[in-house]
């Protein structure tokens, strides 16, 4: 018998004519345990290499590092339905509700689309300009037949994003008109509360720039200049020493050297770098314009980074400041409103507009509220050394020994029938907030610092144990303190000092103002939407046929003393205090010039302030009280225009 067989790790041979006797069958032992069980099919997981992604993407047509594209082919690839990215989207914003496909996008959300729509144009524009086929057109074959749609759905088209947003077909072009609407107000001098539009770029007159301008941009980014300003970027990144123009001039010339020992497939490289910057150019003026909307803070270096460095910060500059409506702002914190709040606003201001629910006549609206009265406010400052005007230095142990007063205000206009027709500006009373308080021990004046530094009190005797003295003290609705602890109370100010004064502006029969209907408005500060306060102020008005008015939440803009009368006196208050002392002021002189400010402060001023917050209130209705007004030319209501001012009052032109 022959018999093959194979040794390991040696060659397979083959034996022929052995003996059967060499032969020996062994049939081995098996028992039933010891039977194994059918082995279970697992499925394979499925590993793709990177170049193997990359085939996968390129057969769904999508560039693979496309952030937006990657997440519209998560979304394909999980199933999502209709509106998914605009769920998603909801939720980053505000967490009430899911936001359903029929509902309109917010301002944020149509925001959102805008870029996640730009960016699919740009990436299709240009791949478009790399490789010369269009994104609108059909592939064909060899044969000049199109060819076969591929199983997998090509998300990165705009009519799977307007499926993920869960919009119509005009959606996007509807949008752009509207940025294309608001093009007159791009970066005006305060935020736009609409999306802010693209510039309207005209390449004609010397303000043309390769931001601007096609054919300058392609004169201006070739492969030998792409390569020049790359190196010298380098180097300038290595180098920390500061590049004046000569040194630049000669790097120029070392870098145009190396340019010319290049080989051509060097140079490729840089020609098709100059492609995809070129390819760049219409898309630019865009970026600059969202990075601006995101942080309008953004200095012109960090604007080039936002582009990553595609051109200088000096053409930036160039190219936004060559528009007429460029400016600054100063950036402020508006207070922020809930719906509740401003729908609060809303019926405010129209109670404001209904004159209280009364019928025309005669009123005195009346304003009151508190302000802090600091012994020194920091100014901007002058000075000249040439002419001996030295940097003054002034000095406080912290800021919490400047000396601060509180003072009430409260004001009233005098009109008929409306405040467009003018009217008088009263002063009703002006109050610091004190109480009185009974020393318990004997207090000196201050007479210097002692040689270890500290202060002494050594002069005349201000008070013994027992007498009683006025101190600065916290405001309250009803509550007098203790003789301990006291405090202001507004109720025995109201009962004391401005119901007396009111009336003898509108009762008997040589009242100034006979027959006006007092109509007085504070704000929600803790003390005057005290309980006991509140009912107190309403009883008593009420039995006088008088209107006791507190207006909504979070509205400093419609309190006069807010609104124009407290600005006015902080910057009026601190020449006074400057013309009396060059350090930080004491409380009482303090006093004594916030004083003479309300003194001389003009009616006719007072009168201003009443019909600006009259205006003001169209312009809460008309923003659905939003206050997004604030601090810009919205503010301003032609009241110079449309008034003189009289002595004490406003008179219509």
């Amino acid at each position: 018998m022959d018999l093959k067989y194979t040794v390991r790790y040696s060659p397979r041979s083959t034996e022929k004519d052995i003996d059967f006797r060499r032969v020996i069958l062994e049939i081995a032992f098996s028992h039933p345990r010891r039977l194994s069980r059918p082995t279970r099919k697992r499925k394979a997981v499925q590993r793709l290499h990177e170049t193997l992604k990359e085939e996968k993407f390129k057969k769904a047509k999508i560039v693979p590092h496309s952030t937006i594209v990657e997440k519209l082919l998560e979304g394909y690839k999980k199933g999502r339905k209709k509106g998914w990215r605009r769920r998603d989207t909801g939720r980053a914003i505000t967490k009430k509700r899911k936001k359903t496909p029929k509902e309109k996008l917010t301002k944020e959300q149509e925001q959102l689309f805008y870029e996640d729509w730009k960016e699919l144009v740009a990436i299709k524009e240009t791949t478009a300009k790399l490789t010369g086929e269009t994104y609108r057109s059909r592939h064909r074959n060899k044969n000049g037949k199109f060819k076969k749609s591929q199983k997998m759905v090509d998300v990165g088209t705009f009519k799977y994003l307007r499926f993920a947003w869960g919009v119509g077909k005009m959606f996007a072009s509807r949008l752009q008109k509207k940025r294309a609407e608001a093009v007159q107000q791009f970066l005006v001098g305060h935020f736009v509360q609409k999306i802010a539009p693209l510039p309207n770029i005209t390449t004609a007159g010397p303000q043309a720039t390769i931001i601007t301008d096609l054919e300058l941009a392609k004169r201006h980014f070739t492969p030998k200049r792409c390569f020049i300003d790359n190196q010298i970027r380098c180097t300038r990144r290595e180098c920390f020493d500061s590049l004046d123009m000569k040194e630049i001039s000669r790097l120029k010339k070392e870098f145009e050297a190396i340019w010319d020992t290049y080989t051509a497939d060097i140079k490729d490289l840089w020609a098709q770098f100059s492609k995809s910057k070129i390819a760049m150019q219409p898309h630019i003026a865009g970026q600059l314009v969202d990075a601006l909307l995101k942080d309008p803070t953004l200095s012109w270096n960090q604007l080039a980074e936002a582009i990553n460095d595609w051109c200088s910060a000096a053409t930036i500059q160039r190219f936004i400041t060559s528009h007429s409506s460029y400016n600054t702002y100063a950036e402020r914190l508006l207070p922020k409103l809930s719906n509740a709040q401003r729908k609060k606003h809303v019926a405010f201001a129209k109670r404001v507009r209904s004159l209280s629910g009364q019928k025309k006549g005669k009123f005195l609206w009346i304003h009151y509220d508190e302000k802090w009265f600091w012994g020194y406010v920091a100014r901007h400052a002058k000075m000249c050394a040439e002419l001996g005007i030295m940097r003054q230095q002034k000095s406080a142990y912290h800021r919490n020994h400047i000396n601060k007063i509180m003072a009430i205000c409260i004001a009233g206009f005098a009109f008929e029938d409306t405040p467009d027709n003018g009217g008088i500006g009263v002063k009703l009373g002006f109050t610091r907030a004190q109480a009185a308080k009974i020393a318990k021990r004997t207090q000196r004046e201050f007479s210097g610092i002692s040689k270890a530094g500290k202060r002494q009190f050594k002069g005349k005797i201000l008070r013994r144990p027992g007498d009683p003295y006025m101190v600065d003290v916290p405001v309250t609705g009803s509550n007098d303190g203790t003789a301990d602890n006291p405090k202001f109370s507004l109720i025995r100010w109201f009962n004391e000092l401005i119901f007396s004064n009111i009336a003898k502006l509108v009762d008997g029969p040589n009242a100034p103002f006979q027959g006006y209907t007092p109509v007085i408005q504070g704000d929600n500060a803790g003390p005057h939407i005290e309980g006991t306060f509140m009912k107190r102020m309403q009883e008593y008005c009420n039995e006088r046929g008088w209107l006791w008015e507190p207006q909504a939440p979070q509205m400093p803009h419609l309190n006069v003393n807010d609104l124009a009368i407290f600005p006015a006196m902080s910057k009026w208050h601190s020449y006074k205090v400057r013309q009396r002392t060059k350090n930080v002021a004491s409380k009482d002189l303090t006093w004594e010039c916030a004083n003479q400010v309300w003194q001389e402060f003009p009616e006719s001023k007072i009168a201003k302030a009443f019909v600006l917050a009259w205006r003001l209130t169209a312009t809460i209705i008309k923003k659905g009280g939003d206050n997004s007004f604030l601090g810009t030319k919205e503010m301003h209501r032609g009241i110079s225009s449309d008034f003189h001012e009289t002595i004490n009052g406003l008179k219509p032109k």
